[in-house]
């Protein structure tokens, strides 16, 4: 059965296994959660058990759950924003015709769709109409990183779960598993994935654990020389200035935490905080001594700020945010914060 397969999230399972054991199933689901905590995983497994003739939960092997699996199957669609970047109201006509007719082959038709709030406003309220009156024969999966960002008529008629951050003892235990990764090293990049797997297993390949080094180092350092080829690297796309942010942030908090005597097992980036390669142990630790709270509040506010300008894909000028993001942390670190324009277009 499909739900095994999701590791490290034991309530949703217990609750989608209630689900698939009843005969009325509801109509809509909203499975929100970080990215790469099985969201998706976990809707295929559900569409399987809906249609499965073998199975209520699912057998895996019978022809639908095959083709479900495999993205194949006429009665279970996936919907995605457009570009990656919205679900735009002729996507959501096309899905409104196509959930009016009968299944072909499945007991249910399916409908996955991902990002869920990326859906731009006229597409949300031309959904809102086929939630509020669903066919018969009909389920809707609703995938959403920021659920919050979905219109709240649209997530009160779903059936919530909830997907918490992966526990680093299981990521690590995945990289070590089915990437070749060293103990140490899975460790931290399990701590870096921030509980989820798609990101951890992002920083087992390429060059990608090797740039967050150089990355940490300018930020320990505080050596500017290093900030054009940094900047260079981390602003080629929009998704390598998230995850450039989202560095930048857990170091912030986590040298909060060191001046406050965390241990190193609870930092993200242990690595470059507790014991930095560089030496900078003992400076940087003082240095933090005197830190404001407020003050990197301030920063890591200022910088999930920019995040959410990314989000609105404006035509910015990555490189320019992002050099400022650095200086504005390490500012902050040697008490010479930078302020941060939050216009950055270019």
């Amino acid at each position: 059965m499909g739900f095994e397969r999701l590791l490290g999230q034991e309530d949703v399972v217990r609750k989608l296994l209630r689900v698939s054991r009843k005969p009325e199933k509801p109509h809509a689901f909203l499975f929100a959660g970080p990215e790469g905590t099985g969201k998706q995983a976990a809707a295929v497994a559900l569409a399987q058990a809906l249609n499965c003739r073998e199975d209520p939960l699912g057998c895996e092997i019978c022809s639908h759950c095959r083709r479900i699996a495999e993205g194949n199957h006429p009665d279970v669609q996936l919907i995605e924003p457009e570009d990656g970047l919205v679900i735009k109201i002729d996507q959501v006509r096309r899905l409104v015709r196509a959930i009016g007719l009968r299944p072909l082959e499945a007991a249910y038709k399916v409908y996955l769709i991902q990002d869920a709030e990326k859906m731009n406003i006229y597409a949300a309220n031309s959904f809102l109409k086929t939630l509020e009156e669903p066919p018969p024969q009909v389920v809707i999966i609703l995938l959403s990183t920021k659920p919050s960002a979905l219109l709240p008529t649209i997530r009160s008629r779903c059936l919530r779960l909830n997907f918490r951050p992966l526990p680093t003892r299981l990521l690590a235990e995945l990289l070590m598993q089915n990437r070749n990764v060293s103990p140490e090293d899975a460790e931290l990049m399990a701590r870096a994935g921030g509980g989820s797997l798609a990101r951890a297993v992002a920083w087992s390949e390429g060059e990608n654990w090797l740039e967050r080094q150089r990355l940490l180092q300018f930020l320990a350092t505080r050596d500017t020389l290093l900030l054009p080829a940094v900047a260079d690297v981390w602003s080629r796309d929009e998704e390598s200035v998230r995850c450039c942010l989202r560095v930048v942030s857990s170091w912030l908090r986590d040298c909060v935490a060191t001046a406050g005597g965390i241990r190193d097992e609870e930092l993200v980036n242990a690595d470059w905080v507790l014991d930095s390669p560089t030496g900078e142990k003992q400076a940087t630790e003082s240095r933090i001594g005197g830190l404001g709270v407020l003050g990197v509040e301030e920063a890591v506010f200022r910088i999930a700020a920019v995040g959410e300008l990314l989000d609105q894909h404006l035509n910015l000028n990555r490189r320019l945010l992002l050099e400022m993001c650095l200086l504005s942390a390490i500012g902050v670190i040697s008490g010479s914060a930078v302020a941060l324009p939050l216009t950055g277009r270019g």
